[in-house]
Protein backbone atom coordinates (compact mmCIF):
# COMPACT_ATOMS: atom_id res chain seq x y z
CA UNK A 1 0.00 0.00 0.00
CA UNK A 2 1.28 3.44 -0.88
CA UNK A 3 2.18 5.87 1.91
CA UNK A 4 -0.42 8.45 0.83
CA UNK A 5 -3.18 5.82 0.87
CA UNK A 6 -2.15 4.62 4.31
CA UNK A 7 -2.02 8.19 5.60
CA UNK A 8 -5.46 8.89 4.09
CA UNK A 9 -7.08 6.04 6.01
CA UNK A 10 -5.13 6.74 9.21
CA UNK A 11 -6.25 10.39 9.13
CA UNK A 12 -9.87 9.33 8.62
CA UNK A 13 -9.74 6.83 11.48
CA UNK A 14 -8.21 9.52 13.69
CA UNK A 15 -11.01 11.86 12.58
CA UNK A 16 -13.58 9.30 13.71
CA UNK A 17 -11.87 8.99 17.08
CA UNK A 18 -11.67 12.78 17.29
CA UNK A 19 -15.45 12.92 16.81
CA UNK A 20 -15.97 10.85 19.92
CA UNK A 21 -13.44 12.92 21.86
CA UNK A 22 -15.47 16.00 20.88
CA UNK A 23 -18.49 14.43 22.60
CA UNK A 24 -16.89 15.58 25.87
CA UNK A 25 -17.43 19.16 24.68
CA UNK A 26 -20.80 18.87 22.97
CA UNK A 27 -22.95 16.48 21.00
CA UNK A 28 -23.15 19.14 18.30
CA UNK A 29 -19.35 19.09 17.97
CA UNK A 30 -19.44 15.31 17.52
CA UNK A 31 -22.09 15.60 14.81
CA UNK A 32 -20.07 18.34 13.09
CA UNK A 33 -16.91 16.21 12.91
CA UNK A 34 -18.85 13.16 11.69
CA UNK A 35 -20.56 15.35 9.07
CA UNK A 36 -17.18 16.59 7.86
CA UNK A 37 -15.89 13.01 7.61
CA UNK A 38 -18.84 12.07 5.43
CA UNK A 39 -18.66 15.25 3.34
CA UNK A 40 -14.95 14.88 2.69
CA UNK A 41 -15.47 11.35 1.43
CA UNK A 42 -18.51 12.30 -0.67
CA UNK A 43 -16.66 15.33 -2.04
CA UNK A 44 -13.82 13.16 -3.28
CA UNK A 45 -16.26 10.77 -4.92
CA UNK A 46 -18.35 13.57 -6.42
CA UNK A 47 -15.19 15.19 -7.79
CA UNK A 48 -14.94 12.48 -10.44
CA UNK A 49 -18.37 13.33 -11.85
CA UNK A 50 -18.57 15.55 -14.94
CA UNK A 51 -18.19 19.13 -13.73
CA UNK A 52 -17.07 17.96 -10.27
CA UNK A 53 -13.72 19.71 -10.56
CA UNK A 54 -15.27 23.14 -11.08
CA UNK A 55 -15.07 25.80 -8.40
CA UNK A 56 -18.84 26.31 -8.65
CA UNK A 57 -19.43 22.67 -7.78
CA UNK A 58 -17.35 22.94 -4.60
CA UNK A 59 -19.15 26.12 -3.58
CA UNK A 60 -22.58 24.64 -4.20
CA UNK A 61 -21.88 21.21 -2.71
CA UNK A 62 -19.98 22.11 0.45
CA UNK A 63 -21.66 25.48 1.04
CA UNK A 64 -25.13 24.06 0.47
CA UNK A 65 -24.67 21.10 2.76
CA UNK A 66 -23.03 23.39 5.33
CA UNK A 67 -26.09 25.65 5.18
CA UNK A 68 -28.49 22.73 5.48
CA UNK A 69 -26.55 21.23 8.39
CA UNK A 70 -25.91 24.60 10.06
CA UNK A 71 -29.57 25.19 10.86
CA UNK A 72 -30.19 22.10 13.04
CA UNK A 73 -26.70 22.29 14.57
CA UNK A 74 -27.43 25.84 15.73
CA UNK A 75 -30.77 25.00 17.32
CA UNK A 76 -29.26 23.36 20.39
CA UNK A 77 -28.61 25.14 23.62
CA UNK A 78 -25.19 25.15 25.10
CA UNK A 79 -22.13 27.15 25.86
CA UNK A 80 -20.47 26.89 22.45
CA UNK A 81 -19.43 30.17 20.87
CA UNK A 82 -21.08 31.04 17.56
CA UNK A 83 -17.81 30.55 15.69
CA UNK A 84 -16.78 27.20 17.23
CA UNK A 85 -18.59 24.75 14.94
CA UNK A 86 -17.58 26.43 11.64
CA UNK A 87 -13.93 26.63 12.75
CA UNK A 88 -14.06 23.01 13.91
CA UNK A 89 -15.50 21.95 10.53
CA UNK A 90 -12.93 23.89 8.50
CA UNK A 91 -10.00 22.63 10.58
CA UNK A 92 -11.17 19.03 10.43
CA UNK A 93 -11.75 19.24 6.67
CA UNK A 94 -8.29 20.64 6.01
CA UNK A 95 -6.67 18.03 8.28
CA UNK A 96 -8.46 15.24 6.41
CA UNK A 97 -7.23 16.55 3.05
CA UNK A 98 -3.53 16.71 4.07
CA UNK A 99 -2.70 13.24 2.61
CA UNK A 100 -3.72 14.50 -0.83
CA UNK A 101 -0.68 16.78 -0.87
CA UNK A 102 1.90 14.01 -0.37
CA UNK A 103 3.72 13.30 -3.57
CA UNK A 104 2.31 16.37 -5.30
CA UNK A 105 4.56 18.39 -7.53
CA UNK A 106 4.51 21.79 -9.15
CA UNK A 107 1.24 23.34 -10.17
CA UNK A 108 -0.80 20.34 -8.99
CA UNK A 109 -0.15 21.24 -5.35
CA UNK A 110 -1.36 24.80 -5.95
CA UNK A 111 -4.58 23.44 -7.45
CA UNK A 112 -5.05 21.03 -4.55
CA UNK A 113 -4.47 23.82 -2.02
CA UNK A 114 -6.93 26.07 -3.83
CA UNK A 115 -9.56 23.34 -4.07
CA UNK A 116 -9.18 22.42 -0.41
CA UNK A 117 -9.33 26.06 0.68
CA UNK A 118 -12.43 26.82 -1.39
CA UNK A 119 -14.21 23.67 -0.21
CA UNK A 120 -13.31 24.23 3.45
CA UNK A 121 -14.26 27.91 3.45
CA UNK A 122 -17.57 27.27 1.68
CA UNK A 123 -18.39 24.59 4.27
CA UNK A 124 -17.54 26.95 7.13
CA UNK A 125 -19.44 29.86 5.61
CA UNK A 126 -22.42 27.58 4.99
CA UNK A 127 -22.43 26.62 8.67
CA UNK A 128 -22.20 30.30 9.64
CA UNK A 129 -25.09 31.15 7.31
CA UNK A 130 -27.15 28.36 8.87
CA UNK A 131 -26.39 29.78 12.29
CA UNK A 132 -27.44 33.22 11.09
CA UNK A 133 -30.72 31.88 9.71
CA UNK A 134 -31.38 30.15 13.01
CA UNK A 135 -30.69 33.41 14.85
CA UNK A 136 -33.57 35.00 12.96
CA UNK A 137 -36.06 32.53 14.45
CA UNK A 138 -37.43 32.52 18.00
CA UNK A 139 -35.65 29.19 18.59
CA UNK A 140 -32.26 30.71 17.86
CA UNK A 141 -32.48 33.60 20.29
CA UNK A 142 -32.26 31.51 23.42
CA UNK A 143 -29.14 31.92 25.47
CA UNK A 144 -27.09 29.24 27.15
CA UNK A 145 -28.67 26.95 29.70
CA UNK A 146 -28.85 28.42 33.18
CA UNK A 147 -26.57 26.73 35.70
CA UNK A 148 -28.29 24.06 37.76
CA UNK A 149 -29.44 25.22 41.15
CA UNK A 150 -28.39 23.21 44.16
Amino acid sequence: MELATTAYWVFHMMGGLFAFVMSAISGRATVTVLLVLILEFLGLIAGILPGGANIGFALEFFGGIGLIAGVPLSLGRGRLAWWFLPVLAVGTFVALRIPLFWGAQGSWIVGALLGTGISALSLGLGLLAGHGLTGLTPFGRRGPKPPPSI
